[in-house]
């Protein structure tokens, strides 16, 4: 008869900060970037969560808006954005095949809300809704060519909806806009984990992601468009490893994950990552230090890519991340997780002008965790 155990898990910072390029992390509900990675899962079976977060940013649009030809702009805006996410993961060790499945069902959506005032006292108040929806299918297979060389695929698909309604007044000039987009990502990637000597192991994985978008726009201006991209992901990393997993361990592995072109309005994504992680009987912990320029492909999350566009920075940052949990051989699971962070950073806080000004952002996550480990 299995065992119930209840655990609790608390992370900080960012999400995924766990090893997975190279070889697999030790938390078992890590969906490898890399497919080959997934010869070294330590534990198989079910995994889900569902995860809420709040993003709110008040910040003062000022100067000239060039992209409306507009001088002397001085306005005040307040954006939130909500998101939750169901994620559910189904990963086997090993299947009669010889191959190491692990299957990755995203359902993500993000509200977001821009409300403006103008502080000339010109306009009136503003208020701009945009809502977005994401279904996310991806898929890694690993297989052992033999005890040194592991090879991956990856298959992915993804739909996104996008619906936009904007009514407001400029310079007394009144503008309604109302904005569907419908677009179709399609991946597929390979990877390889080379072990070396003295449990050195070498892994890196490409992967190509081809995008169709369709965009209506009804009101002031009307218009229909089509749009075709190509984004190409790379992923590099040499890890090193000590111990049994079957009971005490510990690993280092250092990674960059970029992209050929921009993804979103950022500038070509790099993230470097050193990540330690280890184990024992009992409990598993995990530190990360990563350095982050732009936007990098993260086909696991698209919505995070619609939120780095607006808050993040091309600048170079460093981010910090420290997690940890009871581990448990087999049998029922629950965890949760919770992140908060308050900041000043450049954010687009205006929804008619690109440019990115000085904001207050402050940031709230929950997660609720169960798994079912065989």
């Amino acid at each position: 008869m299995k065992k119930i155990i209840s655990t609790f898990f608390v992370f900080f910072s960012i999400p995924l900060s766990q090893a997975q390029i190279v070889t697999s992390s030790f938390d078992p509900t890590i969906f490898n970037f890399n497919p080959a990675a997934n010869s070294s899962r330590v534990f198989d079976g079910f995994f889900s969560q569902i995860s809420s977060k709040k993003i709110e940013t008040k910040g003062r649009e000022t100067g000239n808006n060039s992209q409306l030809n507009l001088t002397n702009q001085n306005a005040d805006w307040e954006v939130e954005d909500r998101s939750n996410s169901l994620r559910l993961l189904y990963a086997d060790k090993e299947t009669k095949w010889k191959l190491i499945p692990e299957t990755y069902l995203v359902v993500e959506d993000l509200k977001t809300t821009w409300v403006r005032t103008d502080n000339t006292g010109t306009d009136p108040k503003a208020t701009f809704y945009q809502d977005n929806i994401v279904y996310n299918l991806l898929h890694n297979s690993a297989y052992k060519v033999n005890d040194y060389f592991v090879l991956g695929i990856t298959l992915g698909y993804t739909k996104i909806s996008q619906k936009e309604n904007q009514n407001h007044q400029i310079g007394g000039n009144s503008f309604s806009e109302i904005r569907d987009m419908d677009a179709d990502m399609m991946a597929s990637g390979l990877g390889f984990t080379w072990k070396l000597h003295e449990n050195f192991f070498f892994g890196g994985a490409y992967n190509l992601i081809k995008l169709g978008q369709k965009t209506v726009q009804s009101g002031t201006n009307s218009s229909t468009m089509d749009q075709d991209f190509t984004f190409k992901g790379y992923n590099l990393g040499i890890a090193w490893h000590y111990g049994d997993v079957k009971s005490k361990a510990f690993k280092i592995e250092l990674s960059q994950r970029s992209n050929s072109q921009e993804v979103t309005r950022l500038k070509n994504g790099v993230k470097r990552t050193l990540s330690l992680e280890g184990m024992n009987e009992k409990y598993y912990v995990s530190g990360s230090i990563a350095q982050v320029k732009g936007e990098s492909i993260n086909f696991q999350s698209i919505i995070e890519a619609f939120l780095g566009e607006r808050v993040s920075s091309n600048d170079s940052k460093l981010v910090y991340s420290v997690g940890g949990g009871f581990r448990t051989k087999s049998g029922h699971s629950f965890g949760g997780s919770a992140v908060y962070s308050t900041e000043e950073m450049p954010a687009q806080v205006s929804k008619l002008n690109q440019a990115k000004f000085n904001s207050e952002t402050k940031t709230l996550g929950l997660s609720i965790n169960y798994a079912f480990i065989y």
